[in-house]
């Protein structure tokens, strides 16, 4: 089957002391940046800050060194510095904890330098430009690598961190070689009577491999006889980002007010080596009444069927009496 290739990227961090990440988004250009608007309210009056791009994806080869660079604006009205620094990711709702701690897929951060640690007196209105450095050991595993370079205010003319506002530029790196791209359904969810409203279908994906991807899933319906008469629509909703080795992500699948019959449903899960998982049911949309209605109907019909098929025997036997 043809293989399809999604790659993810993820907003940027803003907190007062504690970060919280905004939705994560896929693009699928290996030398795209995720762009977002910078923020309009700042955090702390007089001062805003903001990342025009706020992520990139980087494949990295072994033994190489690369340099890159992101901005930072200014976009308040108070003359502010700042303190930059790689590290893990930050927790947020995507990636919850998982990359805020050493481990296999966090070993970048030892990877990542910066040209300057510090950027003093940034006039309102003004972008700067941050360079990193990349140098990737020649023994770096395959497979998906993530950090963040974090960027906080401090107070002008000290060496005191002043704690007001915290941005991440969070880098999704692969490493080539011998990635993994695997993934599985472990559990899902298709309800074989819908007594009215919509038909509500759900599963759980489990990316088992050692790098990130998107699974596009999909509720396809069809009639007894074949013809298709719905497939959902791809939205970010149903094609879903995995981080690699995760917890499942739980997935809804919906048919909004489907007619009264009988439907093939298919829930149909496609990973990026090619891979495709499908689960199907016989699915009957009626109406309770309608229900109670068929099977008063056939109680009655089975009852009428008896009393001819038993008088019919006693006339056998009474004709064979005679």
């Amino acid at each position: 089957m043809k293989k399809l290739h999604f790659f993810g990227t993820a907003a940027l961090a803003l907190s007062i002391l504690s970060a919280n990440l905004m939705p994560l988004t896929a693009f699928a250009d290996d030398s795209t940046s995720g762009t977002l608007g910078c923020a309009e309210t700042p955090l702390v009056e007089g001062t805003s800050i903001c990342l025009p791009n706020a992520a990139e994806r980087l494949i990295l080869a072994p033994g190489q060194e690369i340099t890159r660079s992101f901005s930072v604006k200014n976009s308040g009205s108070t003359t502010y510095s700042l303190e930059v620094t790689p590290d893990l990711f930050l927790p947020s709702a995507d990636a919850g904890e998982r990359f805020s701690h050493d481990g296999a897929f966090t070993e970048i951060r030892r990877w990542i330098s910066v040209d300057r640690s510090e950027y003093r007196n940034i006039a309102p209105g003004e972008t700067i430009i941050i360079n990193y450095a990349i140098n990737t050991p020649a023994s770096a595993p395959a497979g998906a690598q993530y950090a963040g370079i974090n960027i906080k205010t401090m107070a002008d003319g000290t060496s005191a961190m002043v704690a007001q506002k915290q941005l991440q530029f969070r880098i999704f790196a692969q490493v080539s070689g011998d990635t993994i791209e695997r993934g599985e359904v472990v559990a899902f969810d298709i309800p074989q009577w819908v007594k009215g409203g919509s038909l509500n279908t759900s599963l759980s994906i489990r990316n088992s491999g050692n790098t990130d991807y998107v699974s596009a899933n999909t509720l396809i319906v069809k009639s007894l006889f074949g013809r298709e008469v719905y497939r959902s629509p791809a939205t970010n909703d149903t094609n879903i980002f995995l981080y690699p080795q995760s917890e499942p992500v739980s997935v809804e699948l919906n048919y909004i007010e489907p007619r009264f019959g009988l439907y093939y449903v298919t829930q149909q899960s496609v990973f990026p080596n090619g891979e495709i998982i499908e689960h199907t049911k016989l699915v009957l949309v009626a109406p309770v009444w309608m229900v109670a209605v068929f099977f008063v109907g056939l109680g009655a019909i089975i009852i009428l069927v008896g009393i001819a098929v038993a008088t019919r025997i006693a006339k056998s036997r009474r004709f064979a009496a005679e």
